[in-house]
């Protein structure tokens, strides 16, 4: 599908370790963008990458950040870069169907929303860590979907409205953290909604050292913001809870693909490394839990704080949209890609 003159769109990318997978991302979405836009990639690799990004995509824009930056800290950088009409975040590990961006600018059109997002599908050749890293975050993103009111489209394949960004600069100037957007989108009456025919595919290349301490410092982060200004009795009460989290997890992904329709057989291989990577966010949820402990007591106000768009509900009573897992808090991945 050819992107129409009008629609100016930019696409921030956001790479971290980039591995064999690199080259099907940026073709595939400088294939859909055209000279439409920019292809704006955000790195935060040990080596110096640009080089080798340039030779896949000569006209690419490379933005370079300190090794083993989060990814929504990624985007945030690369939103700061861009100035179209829309703008789109993904990530390295994904490569875009035909049409995506079209089919996503239209949506968005459509409806009037300040965001859309679309499916994540896993590819076949997915090796077993990847397939537990697609089960741990993208599983409620895989076709079938359900949009519904609360939806939130997932950071590694949504677009939004730069000026609807504009009026909320000060939630994402410092990291692109899914829920905090959008909770501040629809303070403003903004609406977000789904795509089915703009998909993804995970591609995978993950690396587990780094991915598992990603795991951690997301989950102590989210954990920490999400209960530093609660009342002792909670606090102590959500580290009790904690061990609880890896189960529940757990038995969502199982739920989830059962709902789905999906044969458990070919992803038995993934169940060890699934298992590790809800030990590895559980142990970070400590972590934050244990320095929360240490703060003042605080009021039950939740405003301000930032909350993690994809794992748990124990407490919170929402429901994890992204990965399909439940959990002791509110969700996981807002600080998680």
């Amino acid at each position: 599908m050819t992107m129409r003159r009008t629609d100016r769109v930019d696409v921030i990318l956001a790479a971290v370790e980039p591995g064999a997978e690199l080259a099907p991302s940026l073709i595939g979405f400088r294939r859909e963008l055209g000279d439409q836009g920019e292809l704006i990639v955000v790195t935060a690799c040990a080596a110096d990458v640009s080089e080798r990004i340039r030779t896949i995509d000569p006209a690419a824009r490379v933005v370079s950040c300190a090794p083993e930056t989060l990814v929504p800290e990624l985007w945030a950088e690369g939103l700061k870069c861009s100035e179209a009409r829309f703008v789109a975040t993904t990530t390295a590990r994904m490569v875009p169907r035909t049409g995506l961006l079209q089919a996503m600018i239209d949506r968005l059109i459509e409806t009037g929303a300040a965001g859309v997002g679309g499916p994540i599908e896993p590819s076949p050749t997915l090796a077993r860590f990847d397939q537990a890293v697609y089960l741990h975050r993208y599983l409620n993103y895989k076709t079938p979907c359900e949009a519904t009111d609360s939806f939130d489209p997932p950071g590694d394949n949504a677009m939004y409205r730069r000026d609807r960004l504009d009026r909320i600069r000060g939630s994402w100037s410092e990291g692109f953290w899914e829920v905090e957007v959008h909770r501040a989108l629809r303070k403003l009456g903004e609406r977000l909604t789904f795509e089915p025919s703009a998909g993804v595919i995970f591609t995978g290349g993950e690396s587990r050292p780094p991915l598992l301490r990603a795991r951690v410092r997301h989950a102590s982060r989210y954990a920490y913001e999400r209960t530093k200004d609660r009342r002792l009795g909670i606090r102590i009460g959500r580290l009790g809870a904690t061990p609880l989290v890896g189960p529940l997890l757990l038995g969502r992904v199982w739920k989830t693909m059962m709902k789905k329709g999906m044969r458990t057989a070919p992803w038995a291989g993934s169940a060890g490394d699934l298992i590790l990577l809800k030990a590895a966010w559980t142990w970070g949820e400590i972590g934050g839990l244990v320095r929360a402990l240490g703060g003042s007591r605080g009021g039950s106000n939740e405003d301000g704080i930032r909350s993690d768009p994809r794992d748990s509900e124990l407490f919170s009573g929402e429901v994890d949209r992204r990965e399909g897992t439940a959990g002791i808090y509110e969700k996981e991945n807002a600080y998680s890609s």
